[in-house]
């Protein structure tokens, strides 16, 4: 489904129905039969053709676990310690503090808060497979050949994380300076601080993003500039979904 076709109504009621069906996935502790606690929280930010973008806020002893999930970019957002365990019998401990990533493959996974603090994270997960249409922007194998924002300005960008689904870069923009011209996958931005963006496109349309302290905002795939209008240091994150990799993209 395009995204200009969904109205208001439409994707509010897919978000109600998401947050309610994650509310179930919420435990409180590891024990049988025990229930959520009151503090834990659930809230979808974004829901469209290409992603989802939860939010979780798990109590000191509660766990999440999510069947078959997707692919998916864990961004912390307070300092926690987590357990994350797959269905493939692999577990780690983390001690994650505010900008932390973790990486999940698609499957099974429980994440269990085994610390003494709230553990507040953000799920970015893609909803792009081989078997769907190709989303619009750039294929992988045009996004491969192009330059990355980290490689034109690696004083301003800093390349996190990048696969075959996700690529994750981190900005930090000084008072009214720009990022140079470059191409971008279908990407969800996260402000670590409150930003005042300007985004122009390759067709010279501009956008202004204003966000507060830990919000997002969904960027579509394409050449761009971002310019900092705000008064301070611009502090965010972009998470780049990667189309499918197909047959055609690679060059004899």
């Amino acid at each position: 489904m395009n995204d200009t076709l969904w109205t208001g109504w439409q994707q509010a009621i897919c978000v109600s129905l998401l947050t309610a069906l994650l509310c179930t996935a919420v435990i409180g502790s590891t024990s049988a039969g025990s229930t959520m606690k009151p503090e834990s929280d659930v809230h979808v930010h974004l829901y469209n053709d290409h992603a989802e973008v939860v939010e979780f806020r798990l109590p000191p002893g509660a766990a999440l676990e999510e069947p078959n999930g997707r692919h998916r970019v864990i961004v912390a957002l307070s300092r926690h310690l987590a357990r994350h365990a797959r269905d493939d019998g692999s577990a780690g401990e983390h001690d994650l503090m505010p900008g932390d990533l973790r990486w999940l493959r698609a499957g099974t996974a429980r994440i269990d808060n085994i610390g003494d603090t709230v553990a507040r994270f953000l799920e970015v997960r893609s909803r792009v497979t081989s078997l769907a249409p190709d989303p619009p922007g750039p294929s992988a194998h045009e996004l491969s050949r192009a330059p990355g924002i980290s490689e034109l300005a690696s004083d301003r960008a800093e390349l996190r994380l990048d696969n075959a689904h996700f690529r994750v870069t981190e900005y930090r923009l000084e008072r009214q300076s720009s990022l140079p011209e470059h191409l971008a996958a279908n990407q969800v931005l996260i402000a670590f601080d409150r930003v005042d963006l300007l985004r122009t496109d390759g067709d010279d349309r501009s956008r202004t993003l204003r966000l507060g302290d830990k919000r997002i905002a969904w960027i579509p795939a394409g050449h761009q500039v971002l310019k900092n209008l705000g008064h301070g240091m611009a502090h965010f994150m972009t998470v780049e979904i990667k189309p499918p990799q197909r047959y055609t993209d690679y060059e004899p």
